[in-house]
C-alpha cells in the first residue's frame, strides 16, 4: 500500500489527478486495516482516491462518499 501511494504521488505531483484501487484493504488482519484505512484518508486530503471494495466493513473504515451498486 505505502509502495503505490509513494508511485501515485510521485506520478501525479501536482497535477490534479487521482488513484483508484481495488480493495486494498482485503488482505490485512483487523488492526492492520484501521491503521492503512488512516493512511489512505491521509492520502486523500490531498489527492483524490476512489476504493471499490465488496466489504462492507472495509467501506465504512475508509469514510468518505459511499456509492452502493
Amino acid at each position: 500500500l505505502s509502495l503505490r501511494l509513494s508511485m501515485a504521488s510521485y506520478f501525479i505531483k501536482e497535477a490534479n489527478g487521482f488513484i483508484v484501487m481495488d480493495d486494498p484493504l482485503v488482505d490485512l488482519d483487523p488492526e492492520r486495516q484501521k491503521n492503512a484505512s488512516k493512511v489512505l484518508q491521509t492520502f486523500a486530503c490531498d489527492k483524490q482516491v476512489i476504493v471499490l471494495t465488496c466489504h462492507p466493513t472495509n467501506a465504512k473504515l475508509l469514510g468518505g462518499n459511499l456509492i452502493n451498486l
